[in-house]
């Protein structure tokens, strides 16, 4: 996978169907050893879910999730060995309990600066 444009209006992954029922959704970006940013998730706003962006081995920059502002439970940030900083996540805020293995979870990303 090169790009993600063919999803450049996605908002929302899961959602609240009503006050009783939760649906949870992930969003998994892993092993794309060509896709480079993530350009394709510049409108998301919302992950009702985990979010696990692992593995991908160009991927330089996380600008494009600066629409971003809520992960329900988990992210998790690991093996993009190409990442030098994590610009583009200033408005997220993970709900996640760290209790139950939930939370920000920032690991083996060899080039990151900041």
């Amino acid at each position: 996978l090169e790009t993600l444009e063919g999803i450049h209006n996605l908002r929302i992954i899961g959602n609240i169907a009503n006050t009783t029922l939760f649906l949870e959704s992930d969003l998994l970006i892993k092993a794309n050893p060509k896709l480079k940013d993530l350009s394709g998730l510049r409108s998301l706003k919302i992950v009702y879910g985990n979010f696990h962006l692992v593995n991908n081995a160009e991927m330089q920059h996380l600008g494009s999730l600066d629409s971003l502002e809520m992960i329900e439970s988990m992210f998790d940030v690991d093996d993009n060995d190409a990442l030098v900083d994590l610009t583009g996540l200033e408005k997220v805020t993970v709900l996640g309990d760290r209790q139950l293995g939930r939370g920000v979870r920032i690991t083996n990303n060899n080039n990151l600066r900041t």
